[in-house]
């Protein structure tokens, strides 16, 4: 008789344990499935386009933005006379646009070297939390029509950009 008490008692008892595993497996697959659901949403990317702009020489360089925007150029590449960049940065889902801005010098090489900027339009510090990526596009044209054969630079982009 002690044998069949103690039998029932470890039945009972090993039945709990196993009861409670599978609701701490059940509590532990709805806390892993929100935490998946709810990071992927954070992690959006915004993607963004600009339209065409030209590039703008500025001869004073005072004139440039202060406010401060982290970029990043992703990467850049040349279709005839424009050229394209792709960047990164956090802020709001709208977005910010860019110009690329030339002060008119050219480095003394052979051939010679023109140094341009991308610099955001901002009116006010950018706040926001979305990633945003944006593809942009301008117009070299005043570049080539003052030298036709030269080097671009993009500042913080290491690839040069040549000219014949």
């Amino acid at each position: 008789m002690p044998i069949q008490i103690l039998t029932e008692r470890l039945y009972i008892c090993c039945n709990n344990k196993t009861m409670i595993m599978k609701i701490f497996s059940a509590v532990i697959f709805i806390a892993i499935t929100i935490l998946v659901t709810t990071s992927c949403k954070t992690g959006k990317e915004v993607l963004r386009n600009q339209e065409q702009k030209p590039v703008e020489v500025v001869n004073n360089m005072n004139e440039l933005s202060v406010l401060p925007l982290t970029f990043t150029i992703d990467t850049a590449w040349m279709d005839h006379l424009i050229l394209n960049v792709v960047v990164s940065y956090t802020g709001k889902k709208k977005g910010i646009d860019f110009k690329l801005v030339w002060n008119g010098a050219w480095l003394k090489s052979y051939p010679p070297k023109a140094m341009v900027f991308l610099e955001p339009i901002l009116s006010s510090p950018s706040a926001g939390n979305k990633k945003i990526k944006q593809t942009m596009s301008f117009d070299i044209t005043p570049l080539k029509a003052s030298n036709p054969e030269f080097i671009l630079l993009l500042r913080d982009y290491k690839q040069t950009f040549s000219f014949e």
